[in-house]
């Protein structure tokens, strides 16, 4: 065998075993959140209920419950044992009672509606800022570690709003949004995002925001 032939062996067991490591390695964690709807509890305590499925070998089903107030907000994230299986959230809201809301179209990009005078779009991507995040190497972890200022946040105007939850594993950058809802007597914002870039292990870096509308 010619010393050619083998460097071109080489080459090509090299980029076999390059894919064959990258498949492997791939743990494919796909998110899927429902938004149930959101309660009151103390005066001025809003609770917002999402459910969060993941597919891939992070299999697993969680429930998402982010209460915001004046003074405070926290997240408790509860283990669903019976993957994808919500139907026991009815039993939830005949008991606590169901805050009304508004889901926003979306017209061709823009989410705006008969019924409220501001509108909501997507922000233009900053493919300088993916290449950063990527670069860095976890942009799994971007959030995170960067919080508000790691992030581009939804245009919204024609109103003053500002940004009083975000989740911390939901990549904030070139991403385009999916639902949005709004609850006109406490003024929140609730947008969901869809992230097309992956993080390692093709794992989907998908989030929510939320959002107080400031007289």
């Amino acid at each position: 065998m010619s010393e050619k032939t083998k460097v071109v062996l080489f080459i090509f067991f090299g980029i076999i075993i390059s894919v064959s490591v990258k498949l492997f390695a791939a743990t494919n964690c796909e998110q899927t959140f429902t938004f149930f709807g959101a309660t009151m509890g103390e005066p001025n305590k809003v609770t917002f209920w999402i459910g969060e499925d993941i597919s891939g070998e992070c299999y697993g089903s969680y429930l998402i419950q982010v209460t915001i107030s004046d003074s405070i907000n926290h997240t408790i994230t509860t283990h669903n044992l019976n993957y994808a299986k919500w139907d026991w959230m009815n039993i939830v809201f005949d008991n606590l009672g169901k805050l009304p809301y508004k889901k926003i179209e979306n017209e061709e990009g823009v989410w705006e509606d008969s019924f409220i005078s501001w509108k909501i779009s997507t922000p233009a991507p900053d493919y300088e800022m993916i290449k950063k995040i990527y670069k860095a190497g976890y942009e799994g972890f971007w959030t995170r570690r960067h919080g508000i200022e790691g992030m581009i946040l939804p245009e919204i105007k024609g109103i003053k709003t500002k940004p009083v939850y975000y989740y911390l594993d939901g990549l904030y950058v070139d991403y385009k949004i999916s639902a949005v809802y709004y609850f006109p007597h406490f003024k929140y914002i609730l947008i969901f995002t869809n992230q097309p870039h992956l993080k390692s292990g093709l794992d989907t870096m998908h989030g929510f925001l939320i959002f107080k509308i400031i007289e």
